[in-house]
């Protein structure tokens, strides 16, 4: 399986991490900011879940039952930085002006919600391109990155070398799709903004993704420019990631909280480390449990845990993720 993802590579996805954990996912906020859906967005922000510690439930609840910002800013912990900057919003502006409200989110917490729907997109525009073509080369409308782009097809603060990305993106024609001119590693999708192209089919899909979301993919669908993709850039991101400089090996191991290898902080913290201790060792050669120990280098902004779960075969769906921590925290339980 390691080698099969070396040889392969994985589908670029963004991980679990873009989108949150909690039943309202980051990228439901970012369409109702995109649709001017404002009572919409502070509702979902401030909306009670499942996972949240007493404290913050209980201020949700109050939102949620009241509609009373300040009473429920009273309740929300500190560390809920988003609603209690949405909160003071409410309470300043006396529930009136809804966008300034939301103006009390720290901006890169705003920028995040929009943010996480283009990624939203990307994941699914990547799934079909994969259903339709697979992954084994380029073809005739896929957009690809001329030869000399730069490796991290991201945006930039540097304005030149965001122009020069932007600038060497390309349609792949029919003719270079039969002659294999592109490798499927060359293949981009976009991420929505003023700046970034679509070929006819990728133009169809993406408008109909956002279509089904109330979403306009071009232009200003509000006044308000800050939450519009006509106001963003865009940027463009690699169909498919190979992994660099992988190595592996196994383990065995009986302690679920047993460290399985060194870190930085292990290193500088006291006592022995961890692979120089004979009974650790011991434990390594003759646990119960059987553990895969990776090493490998990505290039900038894909995610590990997509490589991962390409290896693994394994599903990033919140839900799963949750019950799969528990049977964690079920098996540490019952070991000590």
């Amino acid at each position: 399986a390691v080698d099969a993802l070396t040889a392969s590579g994985f589908i670029n996805y963004f991980g679990l991490q873009r989108f949150g954990t909690h039943a309202i996912p980051t990228h439901a906020v970012g369409a109702a900011l995109l649709r001017g859906a404002w009572s919409e967005a502070v509702e979902l922000i401030l909306r009670p879940r499942e996972a949240d510690k007493a404290d913050a439930a209980a201020a949700r609840a109050v939102y949620k039952e009241t509609g009373d910002a300040a009473a429920a800013l009273k309740r929300m912990p500190h560390w809920c930085v988003a609603e209690r900057g949405l909160l003071e919003g409410l309470v300043r502006v006396k529930g009136k002006d809804l966008v300034g409200a939301l103006g009390g989110i720290p901006r890169p917490t705003r920028t995040m919600y929009v943010h996480a729907y283009q990624s939203y997109l990307w994941n699914r525009a990547a799934s079909e391109r994969v259903r339709l073509h697979g992954i084994e080369r380029a073809v005739a409308g896929d957009l690809v990155v001329d030869t000399g782009c730069a490796e991290g097809i991201v945006q930039s603060d540097d304005e030149e070398s965001e122009d020069a990305i932007f600038s060497s993106v390309r349609e792949v024609t029919p003719e270079e799709a039969s002659a294999g001119v592109f490798s499927i590693t060359d293949v981009v999708l976009p991420l929505p903004g003023s700046r970034v192209i679509y070929s006819k089919n990728l133009k169809v899909l993406y408008d109909n993704m956002c279509k089904a979301d109330g979403v306009q993919l071009v232009g200003f669908a509000h006044a308000v420019k800050e939450y519009s993709f006509g106001f963003l850039t865009g940027a463009y991101r690699r169909l498919l990631i190979k992994t660099d400089d992988v190595k592996f090996s196994f383990a065995r191991y009986s302690d679920p909280q047993m460290d399985l290898t060194e870190t930085d902080l292990s290193r500088i913290a006291s006592g022995p480390s961890m692979l120089d201790v004979s009974h650790v060792a011991d434990q390594l050669n003759a646990g119960k449990f059987l553990a895969l120990r990776l090493t490998f280098a990505l290039p900038t902004s894909s995610y590990a845990t997509m490589a991962l779960r390409e290896l693994m075969k394994s599903t990033t769906n919140s839900k799963v993720h949750t019950l799969m921590s528990r049977a964690s925290e079920s098996i540490t339980t019952s070991s000590t």
